[in-house]
């Protein structure tokens, strides 16, 4: 880390001041580290919209791209969270993690450590580089997770091609429509916004605290205009079932 700093003037023409160079080098030297802890603490506060966390895409097997997010680190190894059918589990070969942030940088992923389900359609991966995400980034399974609630206030980013950054989308959890009765899952919640075909696994944040309630999957297929999403309770316990 670089840190860049300016003595001011007055510091040494005020006739009011007492002490030695010394003295006057570690006051200094005490403002500068106040501003970096101060700074570090500011990182991370900062909003879970704003971290790369969830700002993950994913090169998958299919030679197609999808969205994914970091989802936890266990016993010092890092996991991502996607669509499970962005991917093929029968050939986890050459599935690569892109994490976004001054640049784009990519990260294999173990093709022999996963866990899925086809049915409520989720893959959790596991990162092969220990330097994939920050020290001071958490993944959002350990943020804690919310519950969808109809009426609700939603938001989501996805990554533009053409504007080439992530754009936020915002919408509502709304009570799903009688079309949608035989499309749906339990596990499964909708909004009123839709996105295009990539942006599934995108995480979906609750506007009111940032807690991810779920990730997006696709439109609700009877109803093109509305999104549909996996609760990420019913991940995290059918994950928890599958540990254990």
């Amino acid at each position: 880390m670089f840190v860049k700093f300016e003595i001011q003037e007055e510091m040494w023409s005020s006739g009011k001041m007492v002490g030695t160079f010394i003295s006057k080098c570690i006051t200094v030297l005490k403002d500068i580290f106040a501003s970096v802890k101060n700074k570090c603490i500011d990182i991370v506060n900062t909003d879970m919209k704003n971290r790369k966390s969830c700002k993950t895409l994913i090169i998958t097997n299919k030679k197609a791209e999808a969205h994914c997010f970091y989802w936890k680190k266990e016993k010092g190894k890092k996991y991502i969270l996607a669509t499970c059918h962005s991917i093929d589990t029968n050939d986890m070969e050459n599935t690569v993690c892109i994490i976004s942030g001054d640049t784009f940088t990519s990260c294999e992923t173990n093709p022999s450590n996963f866990i899925y389900s086809k049915y409520i359609d989720y893959v959790q991966l596991e990162l092969m580089d220990d330097d994939a995400f920050l020290s001071h980034e958490i993944g959002l399974c350990e943020t804690g997770i919310g519950e969808p609630e109809i009426g609700k206030e939603i938001y989501y980013e996805t990554y533009c091609k053409e504007k080439k950054r992530f754009v936020k989308y915002s919408g509502k959890i709304i009570k799903p429509p009688k079309e949608t009765e035989n499309v749906l899952t339990e596990n499964e919640f909708v909004i009123d916004i839709v996105g295009i075909p990539g942006e599934s696994g995108t995480p979906i944040f609750n506007c009111a605290d940032n807690r991810v309630v779920g990730m997006y999957r696709g439109d609700c297929v009877t109803r093109r205009d509305l999104g549909r999403c996996i609760k990420m309770s019913s991940i995290n316990q059918d994950m928890y079932r599958r540990m254990n």
